[in-house]
């Protein structure tokens, strides 16, 4: 059964945390409207998300019928004309702007707890509006300030790549200064994965029921998102069938491959990762049998042999009363503090080849 029906059924819904999204260029205006435009279905809170678009009048994103009232829009209008690959021209649009820009942000995003810029590199937009933003900004400004880049594709301009690496190099520099970053690979279909995934963990803490012996709470989500460095963010499903705790290796394995393939990005260093949490949610009648201490000896060894040495390891156990067809398990893995991509290093290499 799909999570948005398993969340249509939960008595209370609620979120772990606040966030919000500021959607920089076309592309990152898309990304932001889609994550902000969740439906929570909390009785008084429809669409908790809140979100900035901030887009030329020259590249215009593509964005559905917004449902969500707390999405607002600037236009920037330019005079000039200008070519995708002009990023002067972008980056004295940006500037000449950017400080009622800051003002509606700070406003717009006040309360909340955790702040998205999503940049999409494929374009000179979002890398220029990306680093004329991040220059002046400083941790605090607002509260914390995460990332979610959508890489462009090896195949990209020369100019695409480079100005997409500044801006890489730029916030990787300043790391210790913001929250998370979390990369998406150069394919459209990605572009859902990062927000659906992250309000998925985000709902389940506070939405379902805790089972004894989970050790996962809010401030552990908190803590893990606001970690500086980056993320990685997996989910698996399992049918119930395959749940055999005197004979794990199958499900074991079927999730180390998901963790080590990611669903968003994968080519990570897991050994210098900083914290490392699942989090399980469960139909109650396969809970009763699956919750137990082999079981949580089993993702604890997983958690070792991914990172033997992450400061925090957090496992939480939720589950929900089912109906007939409602029969799925979903396990969220969740990585912080982690070193580069190899993607990026092979982005950096394709620039290098194109000189």
């Amino acid at each position: 059964m799909s999570f948005n029906n398993l969340i249509a059924k939960a008595k209370n819904p609620g979120l772990s945390i606040k966030m919000g999204f500021i959607g920089l260029g076309k592309g990152g205006s898309e990304i932001a409207a889609r994550l902000a435009d969740t439906y929570s279905y909390e009785a008084h809170n429809r669409f908790p998300y809140e979100a900035v678009l901030v887009y030329s009048d020259l590249f215009l994103p593509d964005l559905p019928e917004l449902r969500n009232p707390n999405i607002k829009q600037v236009e920037l209008k330019s005079s000039m004309i200008v070519s995708a690959f002009d990023r002067e021209s972008e980056k004295i649009l940006f500037e000449q702007n950017e400080l009622p820009i800051k003002r509606l942000m700070i406003e717009q995003l006040k309360s909340s707890e955790l702040v998205w810029l999503t940049v999409d590199l494929s374009s000179v937009s979002g890398s220029v509006f990306g680093a004329s933003l991040v220059s002046g900004i400083g941790k605090g400004t607002l509260k914390t300030l995460g990332f979610m880049i959508k890489l462009p594709p090896l195949t990209a301009s020369k100019e695409i790549l480079k100005h997409a690496i500044i801006f890489l190099k730029m916030i990787w520099e300043r790391k210790a200064d913001f929250a998370g970053t979390l990369y998406f690979p150069p394919y459209e279909e990605a572009t859902e994965l990062p927000g659906g995934l992250l309000h998925e963990v985000n709902v389940v803490p506070v939405t379902f029921t805790s089972s004894p012996g989970g050790r996962f709470k809010n401030c552990d989500l908190r803590a893990l998102l606001s970690d500086p460095g980056n993320l990685h963010l997996v989910k698996v499903k399992i049918s119930p069938s395959e749940i055999d705790t005197l004979h794990p290796y199958p499900y074991m394995a079927k999730i180390q491959r998901s963790v080590k393939e990611g669903m968003i990005s994968s080519g990570y260093d897991f050994v210098r990762g900083d914290q490392v949490a699942i989090c399980i949610l469960a139909p109650r009648s396969t809970a009763n049998r699956m919750y137990t201490f082999n079981f949580d000896i089993q993702l604890q060894e997983i958690i070792k042999d991914f990172n033997p040495i992450s400061k925090i390891n957090s496992i939480g156990y939720f589950l929900y009363d089912q109906s007939d067809e409602d029969d799925t398990v979903h396990i969220y893995v969740l990585m912080s503090g982690l070193e580069l991509p190899d993607y990026i290093s092979e982005m950096v290499e394709q620039y290098l080849k194109v000189q």
